[in-house]
This record gives structure tokens, sequence and C-alpha cells, in this order.
């Protein structure tokens, strides 16, 4: 008899994460609309139009790689995950790096019309700076859990 697949089997752990991918990979969906106008960030570039469009396609692909992979057990799909993990992690340092710049381009445009402060400027680069960061551990959590329970996808 074969692996029992499906959502009722995974530890709790894996339940959580699957959970959590499956909600991301509705919002990717939802990026599509606003992806002219705020861009997708994509190993620390922010890419507008077709590009962007490209790099949120590659994104979407491979989060439903992902969510496959864990539903059916494959016993495959927890290197998958660390590589997945690991591929994001990389994504938001890359993105840390460009969050000051970015913050300054954002706000030369704003400057002119509402005369930003530079504690403005400070206080959003510590709050990207922070969300980046909460993310890196939050991969670095998963990472953990799918490594852990990795005997669970051989069967």
């Amino acid at each position: 008899m074969g692996k029992t697949k499906g959502f009722m089997p995974m530890p709790l752990s894996i339940k959580i994460i699957f959970v959590l991918f499956v909600m991301g990979l509705v919002l990717s969906f939802f990026m599509i609309l606003f992806i002219s106008t705020t861009g997708v960030s994509f190993l620390g570039m922010v890419l507008t139009g077709a590009p962007g469009i490209l790099a949120l396609s590659f994104a979407i692909a491979l989060q439903v790689i992902f969510i496959i992979s864990f539903w059916n057990r494959y016993p495959w799909a927890w290197k998958y995950g660390l590589a997945f993990m690991a591929y994001s992690m990389t994504s938001s340092i890359l993105s840390m790096l460009m969050v000051p710049s970015k913050i300054e381009e954002s706000f030369a445009s704003l400057a002119y019309v509402q005369g930003t402060t530079e504690a403005a400027k400070s206080i959003a680069t510590m709050s990207a700076t922070f969300g980046i960061v909460f993310s890196i551990v939050i991969y670095g959590i998963f990472a953990y859990f799918m490594y852990r329970h990795r005997a669970y996808f051989k069967g």
C-alpha cells in the first residue's frame, strides 16, 4: 500500500507551512493586478511590466511545485523545500541590500510634493529592513521544520 497523501497525514508544522504557501500562492495571483505600479522583487531587483510578470510567473511556478510535492509526499519534496527556502532567503538578502537606494528613489519623487524628512526615510528604511529580516528568519524556521520532518516524505 502506498503513502497516504494530502493534508491529514502531514505533521502540524508541515501543515502550517503548507497552508501559508497556499495563501502566498493566492496572493501572488493578486499581485499580477498591481505589478505595473508596484513591481515585484526578484533577486534584489524591482521589476515592473513584462519582466515583472515573467519573474512573478517564475515564483508562482516554484510555489505550485512546492505545494504539489508536499501534497503528494514526493521523496524529494523536503530537498526541494530546502532549496526553495534558500532561494527565498537569498532573494530577501539581495532585496535588503537594495532597500536604501529604493527608498531614496521613492522619496525623491515625494519630496517635491510633500516635503518628506530624513526621519521619514529612516523609518521607511528600518521598516522595510525589519520586514525582510523577519522573512529571512521565517524561511529559516520553515527550513528547519522541513529538514526535521524529512522522514515524513519518505513514507
